[in-house]
């Protein structure tokens, strides 16, 4: 997939996480499953956040 293997691509990986975590938030805020606009952006943007951060903790160093 990646042509180079010496590429970094990490600045690419972090915006597209941060770009998520902001694309929940909004979909909570606009579908507002909970009940509240507040909370159920706030719930979908930790959920997106944490999905992000475990991904990152477990990617493979290969």
């Amino acid at each position: 997939m990646n042509d180079r293997p010496n590429k970094d691509m990490s600045g690419t990986i972090r915006l597209a996480g941060a770009a998520s975590i902001l694309l929940a938030c909004a979909i909570g805020w606009w579908l507002d499953p909970l009940g509240e606009p507040m909370l159920s952006a706030g719930v979908l943007g930790l959920v997106a956040g944490l999905s992000f951060a475990l991904r990152g903790l477990f990617k493979s160093k290969s």
